[in-house]
């Protein structure tokens, strides 16, 4: 059987596409399996051992859209799982001239489709809820398993210290955003305390990263690897740390999928669909009422801008980072992975209060 999955969304939903890939290969292993991705994501699937072919989009470009759906419809596909409901995604899947089309659809296009599934990620895990479209399109129910981002042959050519925090302060939405205030009082405690600290992030990252580099004190050393990594070398960065603390990110979702633990941030964003799919994350849920508000921008203004971040203090940030380095006291790459623990523990401040 040849089956295609589309999502060409962003780097966390790429991430939670990928237990998909081990489940359906696992379960049929001589079934050709192939994928359609954003070009500037396609590297965290470029090693995947699960898949047979990638198909890239850049999103830029409807000549580029094109030229995907005819190689892909050269390929006579069986089946065609689309597991983003976005526009463009669901009119490649629409357009994939398969057998049979099932998964999510924006309307219109799910006239094509031989069966439409809700996203339930407001309901269930993003994960659960894609497993919930392969049983709709006629699969037995799969075990689910972790998600995966393989380094093939990606090196990094220089030497790191075993105790590495790493801080990725940057996101997509300013909404997203925990304060850079916040982020330097914890980077200090934990320089203190003989940690190595060091900044990740993005070109787009490097003011906010300025902002927060600025606020630790001259003396202490850090690491600033902003706008210095690829996505495939900041997996294999997260190999060599100890901790993640980051904002709700696409990095965020590449660190569990390379068994690093890590503290998250979460103010405007839904908890229940997209928390980290790995059991050695706490994820700090903001106690303000009008979370999760999905929006990109917070709509209040003054001193309630940003209330859902200003809720989640540093010192509790600290303390459940304090406790992760406690438990888990080795590099990411050198912790036992455990299967079938993908469940966060979710650290709801609104009941603590």
């Amino acid at each position: 059987m040849k089956i295609l999955i589309v999502n060409l969304m962003q780097i966390g939903d790429l991430v939670l596409t990928t237990p998909v890939f081990r489940a359906i290969k696992s379960a049929y292993p001589d079934s050709f399996l192939a994928v359609a991705v954003n070009l500037q994501f396609a590297d965290l699937v470029k090693f995947n051992p699960f898949l047979n072919r990638i198909f890239t989009v850049d999103k830029h470009s409807l000549k580029s859209f094109l030229h995907t759906v005819n190689d892909i419809r050269k390929e006579h596909f069986d089946l065609c799982l689309n597991l983003n409901r976005s526009e463009r995604a669901s009119a490649l899947a629409a357009l994939s001239g398969a057998k049979r089309i099932c998964g999510y659809a924006k309307p219109g296009f799910s006239l094509f489709f031989d069966s439409v599934s809700p996203n339930l990620k407001r309901v269930i895990h993003q994960v659960q809820s894609h497993f919930k479209v392969l049983v709709a399109a006629g699969f037995a129910p799969l075990p689910i398993p972790k998600s995966d981002v393989f380094l093939g042959d990606t090196h990094l050519n220089i030497s790191l210290p075993n105790n590495i925090v790493a801080f990725n302060v940057g996101a997509s939405w300013p909404s997203k955003r925990w304060l850079p205030e916040f982020f330097a009082y914890v980077a200090n405690q934990l320089i203190c305390r003989g940690f190595t600290v060091a900044f990740l992030g993005s070109n787009a990252d490097a003011l906010i990263v300025k902002q927060v580099t600025n606020l630790i004190s001259p003396s202490l050393r850090l690491l600033v690897f902003t706008g210095k990594f690829s996505l495939l070398q900041l997996a294999a960065f997260f190999d060599h740390c100890r901790l993640l603390i980051s904002n709700d990110s696409g990095p965020l979702h590449i660190a569990a999928a390379r068994n690093l633990p890590a503290v998250s941030i979460f103010g405007s964003s839904p908890v229940i669909g997209f928390k980290p799919w790995l059991y050695s994350h706490f994820l700090i849920k903001s106690p303000a009422p009008c979370h999760p508000c999905y929006l990109q921008n917070c709509p209040l203004q003054g001193k309630d801008c940003l209330r859902c971040m200003k809720l989640i203090s540093p010192e509790v940030v600290l303390k459940y980072s304090l406790e992760l380095l406690s438990s888990f006291d080795k590099p990411a790459k050198d912790l036992p992975q455990i299967q079938g623990a993908y469940d966060c523990k979710v650290i709801d401040l609104a009941k603590q209060n």
